[in-house]
């Protein structure tokens, strides 16, 4: 309503690329087993799972408190004082065209006197050459060879 921004959501194609991921498991029997497959846990928890769930964070975090942020900013612009700005002034050779008599001349005859329906207009002219028909017909013989 007031032209501010009022919410802040990260983009649908928003990704994360992990780099380098360490994973170490050490415990016990179990963890050993699953020790196995830790190249298999790697590659889905660097390409899958983290960005994923990273990402969800972020934009949670961002539409939450970039939101909450753009409220408080829009709140401290709004209660900045305004005033609206002057006029500027001309330079003492400027001519106000606002205020010329020529000017408004020049924009009755080009309008309303020569303009598409004044007397000199255009409809005027092909009202006259068509008998306000406005369809022309041609003998295509005398055109074509």
């Amino acid at each position: 309503k007031d032209g501010l921004a009022v919410a802040s959501d990260l983009s649908d194609d928003t990704s994360l690329h992990i780099e380098t991921l360490d994973l170490h498991l050490e415990g016990n029997v179990w963890v050993k087993i699953a020790s196995l497959f830790e190249g298999i846990l790697h590659d889905y928890l660097k390409n899958k799972l983290l960005p994923t769930e990273i990402v969800k964070v972020v934009s949670g975090l961002v539409h939450t408190n970039g939101t909450q942020a753009l409220g408080v900013l829009d709140q401290w612009v709004l209660s900045l004082p305004y005033a609206p700005l002057p006029e500027p002034s001309l330079p003492a050779a400027a001519l106000d065209w606002r205020q010329s008599d020529e000017l408004a001349m020049a924009d009755y005859i080009l309008n309303d006197v020569v303009g598409c329906r004044g007397p000199l207009g255009l409809d005027a002219i092909v009202d006259s050459l068509t008998d306000r028909s406005g369809a022309v017909s041609v003998n295509a013989s005398s055109i074509v060879p």
